[in-house]
């Protein structure tokens, strides 16, 4: 009889493909509680703690937990090389959190990262114009094509 070993999953791997699959969020979510304190306590390497951060915040901005996400997104949002290094990532992740479109959190995001405005100010313009006041012509710009598209993609995979 064969020995069948079992592969390890690693669990942040799997949360992972769960979000850029956006499926099950609430497993997403569940594992994302178990594992999170484990990691906090952890000694990792800065670039990788900053990448699970980014995971871990996704999964509570998916789930709307903005307390829990606004504490982890700290670490990735306030790391400079990271955000230019990751660019269409963050641009992802604001997508995201300009599709759930829930005013306190983006505004608490605005006031804390200001940098959002001009660094990412394609993604914001197209929040602007599409999502926070779509009957209003004065932000829409026909360049923000793939970002319009980007903000209707994550609200159909990650907005209930």
């Amino acid at each position: 009889m064969e020995d069948f070993e079992e592969e390890e999953i690693d669990p942040i791997e799997y949360i992972y493909k769960l979000v850029v699959d956006a499926e099950n969020k609430h497993l997403a979510l569940r594992l994302t509680d178990i594992i999170a304190p484990s990691v906090e306590e952890d000694e990792i390497e800065l670039e990788a703690r900053i990448a699970i951060y980014h995971i871990f915040s996704s999964v509570y901005i998916w789930n709307d937990d903005y307390l829990n996400a606004s504490k982890f997104q700290e670490i990735f949002l306030k790391n400079t090389n990271w955000c230019d290094t990751n660019y269409n990532t963050i641009e992802v992740y604001l997508a995201i959190i300009f599709a759930k479109n829930n005013k306190d959190f983006i505004d608490y995001l605005l006031i804390n990262y200001p940098f959002i405005k001009s660094k990412f100010k394609n993604i914001y313009n197209a929040y602007l114009s599409s999502v926070l006041d779509p009957t209003n012509e004065e932000y829409f710009n026909q360049n923000l094509m793939k970002q319009y598209n980007l903000l209707l993609q994550v609200k159909r995979l990650y907005v209930d």
